[in-house]
């Protein structure tokens, strides 16, 4: 499948491996793994250390596997010391050794699959090689070391594998350069299976396996490079980790995301919950020091549509100091990207008030230097009304709008503001306009909120003396067109009252009734209708102005009037009302003048009687044709 690497490669791996074996005890098909080292002393004396392990070991799920030390030596003075490991357990297994640093420990086989245990024996300052010892845990009716039933076989597999001199499946030409520890990647269950790469054991170009076929290649974050694995990777690690674990990002320059995405390094951590944003790292950790980040405000997921500073801060970030006011609006709001002071100076017309009140702000245990009523003001007037309902951004001072129907506004008299200093008092006087005089009256007892310039008076015990207001200064006076009287001795309760003001009822008594017209004009005060009776005389010849119905006098004096009786006595329904009769259904025929037969009585004003020369006068030029009135219907 794969290619070998170079020939000065092969030929130096060819050279250490036969100096391998020469040292070599070979225990056959039935032996362990070992492990060499050597180490070179005074006169060219060279002292070996080798481990060896047992055999390949086959158990089932639950039992207990023992595992052996297959006569590890050493040439040097010192005692051998054990020291075992897995090197690999299946995942999910929680495998744990017992006696791990005698010959012979054990563990409690937990999960199907493959287990490597190494050894490595130490004496005094030597230290040998690893050596592995195979587990293979199955369940039945499995075999118990897979198809080919390597139990007790050597675990050094290349005792039986070694390239021709046994010949038995030996690696294929194109296997990966790597040493004869075949145990180190393959198992019995599958020799195709390579769950596990000891990466020590193997040589040359990583790119080889990490095709991404073979094995994993670059992810698709991987900063574009020709360069080989090895020279940013190891085989440790497969990052340059130093001691403690750290990593040198020195010259590094791709993205953060590349390698910190949960899966090759560590990503953004889950607890405390980590920002919500697709940034990269970069725009808020540095290199230097992960913590105590400060990211760049300006970058494209912490600036836009919809994010919101309180998303991170006091969540995963510094968030409002103490005495901070408790806000409803985001930080930028009122904090810039740029510069998070404020330097003292607050632009307050980014702020709603309908939505965050002035007062969360203006208050006595703020830490932010927004001054309270108390503080900006010592007189100011008592009330629980939010600021903006007086004073507005633009100019805090002096308010205007302030809440009338705030019940600790309306429970305080108006003059303890309205005093002329805190706020407006009483109006000056000028050629137009005067405030009523007062004496102990607060402004609510006339005003109310919202219309203060339409006060209502209570007029309840007021009888008189209203001429002394109702000036047309102070307030409303004599209209243009009211009915002429004398304002130094008549006053405004001689005719109205305090209860209804326009209905007022006018006392006659004394007034000059040579012309009721100069009142009663229809301008000043009612004259006659458009149903009255047409005459040229003074009302009182018909009225009687004692009597506030004005009623017509029950008898018409027709003193004077001597002809046109048609002019009223006509039918007309109207005068018909007020007493003007017609001539009635029966009348005779007649086409003459009513005075030409009737005449009104001096000593008897309602008996309009024929006269008595109807009968000497009219009679005496009619000849004929008198049953054309004197008939039972006339």
């Amino acid at each position: 499948m794969l290619t070998m690497l170079t020939q000065g490669i092969s030929q130096k791996l060819t050279g250490y491996l036969l100096a391998f074996m020469l040292v070599l005890l070979v225990v056959g098909c039935g032996g362990g793994g070992d492990g060499r080292a050597s180490l070179q002393g005074e006169a060219d004396k060279s002292v070996d250390i080798v481990a060896r392990t047992g055999p390949i070991l086959g158990v089932r799920v639950g039992e207990t596997a023992y595992l052996s030390d297959n006569n590890s030596f050493t040439t040097s003075s010192e005692p051998l010391n054990f020291r075992w490991s897995f090197a690999y357990r299946p995942d999910g297994s929680n495998a744990v050794l017992q006696n791990a640093n005698s010959a012979n420990p054990s563990f409690v086989a937990d999960i199907r699959g493959n287990y490597r245990a190494q050894l490595v024996v130490s004496a005094g300052s030597l230290t040998s090689q690893r050596a592995t010892q195979l587990v293979v845990v199955t369940v039945p009716p499995e075999r118990v070391t897979g198809p080919f039933n390597h139990q007790g076989l050597s675990s050094n597999c290349v005792n039986c594998h070694d390239d021709g001199i046994n010949g038995i499946s030996p690696k294929a030409g194109n296997h990966v350069a790597t040493t004869n520890a075949c145990e180190t990647c393959h198992t019995p269950l599958g020799f195709d299976i390579t769950p596990f790469v000891d990466h020590q054991e193997v040589f040359g170009n990583c790119s080889v396996c990490h095709d991404g076929v073979l094995a994993v290649g670059k992810s698709e974050f991987h900063a574009p490079t020709n360069a080989e694995c090895d020279d940013c990777h190891n085989t440790t690690s497969f990052l340059a980790l130093a001691a403690d674990g750290s990593f040198d990002h020195t010259g590094i320059s791709r993205s953060c995301s590349g390698c910190h995405n949960g899966t090759v390094s560590r990503g953004k951590t889950p607890t405390p919950p980590h920002p919500a944003t697709s940034s990269e790292c970069g725009y808020c950790h540095t290199t230097v020091s992960f913590l105590d980040a400060y990211p760049d405000h300006t970058g494209p997921d912490v600036v836009g549509p919809g994010i919101t500073c309180d998303s991170c801060h006091g969540v995963s970030a510094t968030g409002q100091p103490t005495g901070h006011p408790v806000t409803v609006v985001d930080c930028d709001t009122c904090h810039s990207v740029v510069s998070f002071s404020m330097g003292g100076n607050f632009n307050h017309s980014v702020i709603d008030a309908t939505v965050q009140s002035c007062e969360s702000c203006h208050n006595e245990t703020n830490s932010i230097n927004a001054p309270a009523k108390s503080a900006a003001i010592p007189a100011h007037p008592i009330t629980s009304s939010d600021c903006a309902n007086c004073h507005n951004t633009d100019s805090f001072s002096p308010a205007f709008g302030i809440d009338h129907t705030d019940p600790a506004v309306l429970a305080v008299r108006c003059d303890s503001c309205h005093n002329g200093i805190d706020a407006a008092g009483l109006p000056t006087s000028t050629a137009l306009y005067a405030h009523m005089p007062i004496t102990t009256e607060d402004c609510g007892d006339c005003h109310t909120p919202g219309t203060f310039t339409t006060g209502t008076y209570d007029h309840a015990g007021v009888i008189n003396g209203c001429n002394a207001c109702h000036d047309n200064r102070i307030s409303v006076g004599k209209l243009l067109d009211h009915i002429p009287t004398t304002p130094d001795t008549q006053d405004c309760a001689d005719c109205h009252n305090t209860t209804d003001f326009t209905a007022a009822i006018f006392d006659h008594t004394g007034i000059n009734t040579g012309n009721c017209a100069l009142c009663h004009d229809n301008n000043i005060s009612t004259g006659k209708p458009a149903s009255h009776l047409p005459t040229t005389q003074n009302c009182f010849e018909c009225h009687n102005y004692t009597d506030p119905s004005f009623s017509t006098a029950s008898i018409f004096f027709h003193n004077g009037i001597t002809d046109n009786c048609e002019t009223c006595h006509n039918g007309n329904p109207d005068f018909v009302a007020v007493g003007a009769i017609g001539k009635k259904f029966n009348h005779i025929p007649a086409l003459g003048a009513c005075v030409v037969c009737h005449s009104a009585s001096a000593t008897n004003p309602g008996n309009f009687a024929p006269s008595a020369t109807f009968v000497s006068a009219v009679h005496n030029s009619i000849t004929s044709g008198c049953e054309g009135c004197h008939t039972s219907q006339f």
